[in-house]
């Protein structure tokens, strides 16, 4: 079991926002602290976890949780850490488990994944779903803490369209519920949440990056303000080994006012109470069901013909179904 030390933060940590809005510039940025260690790769698994693990049986026995590993494997994040080489083997991952609660088999993933197992670090996961879970995560660890990265709608909707051909006005209504719904899940424990904005984050990287530091009581370092690699793979800072200032406000070049006019309107009430600029008296509007099954229906085709030049047409249906059975819950 990992050592626990008096009055010291060690995690969770989570790192929620919807995609596309800073979450893995703000993860890198993170793990240049000595004391944070977050997974490269997404885990989004956990809610499945708690809500499946009793299929399994006792998973403190050793064949139960090899039986386990073989399943859970196929996911998506462990896809994604086999291809990278970085796949822990079954029993590390069981030696690493500080009890076989959902919670424990997490954590020891976690510090397995980052070679944090039992070092004095803040552990954590950045999984963009989470944000629709953050109640559950904090009844499964009383002790963990939230950053929550919120980026403008109109950016965050053409940032999907570009990298996944998602509809933007149907982006642009679920970037609403869900913060929206971030915000009813956190009322009850407030002051373990700390948000910011993306466009905070890379105007002024450094006094947002103090602020979560003071936020999980560590000391800030200039290493946090290097980036170790490119942290984007696809969407306008793709490669790039910097923290762009200038990826924000593209909507008003790349959107036409009648698009970009409507977004505002179905993302409104939030769009307001995070500071961003609506115009005045714009009025709130919501997407009949029909047209939101029609988009949702139209943005997974877009998703699985996205990936299929790296996977093939079987392969990236078959691995965004596992990844709708993760995520679903």
């Amino acid at each position: 079991m990992t050592k626990r030390m008096p009055d010291t933060f060690q995690g969770p940590l989570f790192i929620v926002g919807m995609p596309r809005s800073g979450t893995k510039l703000l993860r890198d940025l993170l793990n240049q602290h000595p004391r944070i260690a977050i997974p490269t790769v997404e885990t989004e698994f956990l809610p499945y976890l708690v809500h499946n693990i009793h299929r399994y049986g006792a998973l403190d026995d050793r064949g139960n949780f090899e039986i386990f590993y073989e399943r859970i494997t196929r996911f998506p994040f462990f896809t994604y850490m086999r291809e990278l080489g970085s796949l822990p083997a079954a029993g590390r991952w069981y030696d690493t488990c500080p009890d076989f609660t959902p919670q424990g088999i997490f954590e020891g993933l976690v510090r397995v994944c980052t070679g944090a197992a039992g070092v004095d670090v803040i552990w954590g996961d950045k999984s963009p779903s989470y944000i629709n879970h953050v109640s559950m995560l904090k009844k499964l660890y009383t002790e963990a803490r939230f950053i929550h990265i919120v980026r403008d709608a109109r950016d965050y909707a053409l940032s999907m369209n570009k990298a996944w051909g998602k509809n933007l006005f149907r982006a642009a209504q679920r970037w609403e519920e869900s913060i929206e719904a971030f915000g009813r899940q956190v009322r009850t424990f407030t002051k373990d949440v700390l948000e910011l904005r993306y466009e905070d984050l890379v105007r002024d990287p450094g006094t947002v990056l103090q602020g979560v530091c003071d936020f999980l009581d560590i000391a800030f370092t200039d290493q946090m303000l290097v980036l170790p690699r490119a942290t984007e793979n696809i969407g306008d800072t793709r490669g790039q080994v910097d923290i762009v200032s200038g990826n924000i406000e593209k909507y008003r070049t790349r959107l036409d006012p009648g698009t970009s006019a409507r977004i505002e309107r179905l993302a409104a009430p939030m769009l307001k109470k995070y500071g961003y600029e609506t115009s005045a008296g714009v009025q709130v509007e919501k997407l009949g069901a029909f047209m939101s099954r029609y988009y949702q229906l139209l943005d997974g085709i877009n998703l699985v013909v996205s990936e299929t030049s790296n996977r093939g047409l079987l392969g990236s249906v078959l691995f965004y179904a596992r990844y709708f059975v993760v995520t679903r819950k």
